[in-house]
């Protein structure tokens, strides 16, 4: 049997390869119980993350439910009935101004209170139906606000362009048409939960 001898290079190189070895071995295994502890982390992390969504969404949802139950309903027949009335006074004013002079004094009058009764008119549904969402729907509330700023407007230019009953109705029922969209659009924005909105198939 022979005997063989390593010579001192090749000595070292054995010792420097299972040095190399055993550091790769330690550099792994650091690397897995970094691994372990990372790992939990994640998932927790990932689990409260979750958790704040939903938590956050069935927030959103009881809001749009409370506001649906407590001010949407009322506001769609409130709107309704405001918008009635509104056409009672119109339809009314058409029907007085039929037999009256429009550049007599008579016809100054008769504008002047039917104008003035449907401006009393949008104040009460300004009162009842937009002021309660200013502190807690500040948005829907100016955007309400401004529709209905838009629909007196319109009014009082209808009345002041002194046109014969039948043109000023034909007028006054396509803004009437314009500013119910209008303004049920902006009341349900608080419920809307897609971009589409909730009345767009009912006006």
């Amino acid at each position: 049997m022979q005997l063989v001898f390593l010579s001192s290079d090749s000595s070292q190189t054995t010792i420097n390869y299972y040095q190399q070895f055993i550091e790769d071995g330690s550099s792994v295994s650091q690397t897995f119980s970094l691994f372990t502890i990372i790992s939990p982390i994640i998932v927790v992390v990932t689990f409260i993350i979750s958790q704040l969504i939903s938590e956050s969404n069935r927030k959103k949802e009881v809001n749009r439910n409370w506001y649906f139950k407590a001010h949407l309903e009322g506001s769609i027949n409130k709107t309704e009935n405001f918008l009635n009335k509104s056409s009672e006074l119109v339809e009314n004013y058409a029907s007085q101004i039929k037999s009256i002079d429009k550049i007599s004094e008579d016809f100054l009058i008769c504008k002047a209170k039917n104008l003035d009764d449907l401006k009393d008119l949008i104040r009460r549904f300004e009162f009842e139906v937009i002021n309660p969402l200013k502190i807690l729907y500040p948005n829907t509330f100016q955007s309400s606000l401004s529709e209905l700023q838009e629909f007196q407007d319109l009014l009082t230019t209808l009345f002041d362009s002194d046109q014969d009953s039948k043109l000023l109705l034909n007028n006054w029922f396509e803004i009437k048409g314009t500013i119910r969209a209008q303004l049920l659009d902006v009341l349900s924005r608080p419920v809307i939960t897609k971009k589409k909105s909730f009345f767009n198939s009912a006006v």
